[in-house]
């Protein structure tokens, strides 16, 4: 009766073990993957953004809206302030600490590059208590001396006023070209993103290899020599192109948050217009024999806000860019546009060649607001929390279910060795009643 008792018991272990095992799995859902936070507790506050140090280290600088890059050292896991422009940011809505982008040969010449908001002096000074109508956008250079910023080195290099406190964009980074890309927003109430002669709504493209001027054009951008025409822009007719990424191949992908329809990503070609205000994604916003001409570019991908299938197609409140994943962590996702949506969802298409969708996979949701999606410099993405000031990575489901699995099994042994006690114990005091 002994051995049996002992093999009973242990069966019932394993029979818990197996249903915990399996509810853990059934509530993971249909997905491989999962969020994990990089760092266990959080120092830091409402992320915009993060950009790899490309120089070896594998450090990462996570951007915050009111002003401040922390410096994480991967290796220490510990954090530093790297830049403080708390004193000039203006954060309001959607202002704040947009982009980050460092050059080429940071290691070198020690430039750096930001977009960021700040109230326009001339007009404080107009009306001294406005807030967001006195907002203007700052394309900025600083430079720093061993990852030491000199606050006195920043070069303003473009300014825009705006006088709504929304569609700032941000997407800064430098191309495969060297030179710097910047994505700016449009207004909703007077949209200006199919007109040449500003730089609302638009991709710009500048070269800032020079210390005489501001910038240089580059000599191959696509309206030099147009009549009334602002030769920084590389194409057009965006809404508020939020976040995006270069592929392998040098292309520009990215994400153009829409109205209250539709949110779409766009594969950024020289002198290509979008279609922003006449169309919203595939939508219409005109009459149709406008929205037919063919000088407007589909997107690659499109969603709505409303979902009329699986919980896990794509849709939304306001698409977040995405990335083309070359990490060597995950070998199925290798080349797939990895992207999320505010709301918390992260998505993975793969496509051909030709650029055409073969499949979109959902990978996983978190309960966050996330902001922005980069990667390391090893290509393993990194993905942006907003609420939570978290950086996460992307990790096997199946590794929570081996921890969980693990906790699992030392606490049916807990609870063996507990039953089988109180039943020695019992049966000890029912021979002591005979």
């Amino acid at each position: 009766m002994k051995n049996v008792s002992r093999q009973t018991y242990i069966l019932i272990a394993i029979i818990l073990i197996s249903i915990v095992s399996f509810s853990i799995y059934a509530g993971i859902g249909r997905s491989k993957y999962q969020p994990k936070s990089i760092y266990e507790s959080s120092s830091f506050n409402k992320l915009t953004g993060v950009v790899p140090s490309n120089d070896g280290s594998n450090d990462l600088y996570i951007l915050e809206q009111q002003g401040i890059i922390k410096k994480l050292s991967v290796s220490s896991r510990e954090t530093s302030t790297f830049f403080d422009l708390t004193n000039k940011i203006f954060m309001y809505d959607e202002d704040g600490l947009l982009g980050l982008a460092f050059h080429p040969n940071y290691t070198t010449n020690g430039y750096f590059y930001v977009f960021y908001s700040d109230l326009d002096p001339l007009e404080v000074a107009e009306t001294p208590r406005c807030t967001f109508e006195c907002a203007r956008t700052v394309l900025s250079r600083f430079q720093s001396d061993n990852n030491i910023v000199n606050y006195s080195s920043e070069k303003v290099l473009l300014t825009l006023s705006h006088n709504e406190p929304w569609h700032r964009a941000g997407n800064l980074m430098f191309g495969q070209d060297n030179y710097l890309y910047l994505s700016t927003g449009d207004s909703n109430v007077m949209p200006r993103a199919q007109t040449l002669d500003n730089l609302y709504g638009k991709v710009l493209r500048i070269d800032i290899n020079t210390e005489d001027e501001k910038y240089l054009i580059p000599p191959d951008n696509p309206f030099i020599g147009f009549n009334n025409s602002r030769e920084e822009v590389f194409a057009l007719g965006l809404r508020n192109p939020w976040r995006g990424s270069f592929d392998h191949k040098g292309r520009l992908w990215l994400g153009d948050v829409g109205l209250d329809r539709i949110e779409e990503i766009n594969i950024i070609e020289k002198g290509n217009n979008y279609g922003w205000p006449v169309l919203e994604g595939y939508f219409c916003n005109a009459l149709p024999e406008t929205c037919d001409d063919p000088q407007y570019k589909q997107p690659f991908f499109q969603y709505t806000h409303n979902n009329t299938k699986s919980i896990h197609d794509p849709y939304g409140i306001a698409i977040v860019g995405g990335v083309e994943y070359h990490g060597e962590s995950y070998p199925d996702l290798v080349g797939k546009f990895v992207f999320a949506d505010h709301g918390g969802k992260v998505w993975a298409i793969d496509y051909t060649e030709n650029l055409e969708i073969n499949s979109i996979k959902f990978l996983f949701r978190i309960v966050d607001g996330i902001t922005s999606i980069g990667t390391d410099e090893d290509g393993e993405i990194l993905i942006v929390g907003f609420l939570s000031g978290r950086v996460y990575k992307i990790e096997l489901a199946i590794l929570t279910i081996l921890r969980v699995s693990v906790v699992m099994i030392v606490i049916s042994l807990v609870l063996y060795k507990l039953v089988r006690l109180i039943w020695n114990k019992f049966k000890m005091r029912s021979q002591s009643n005979l």
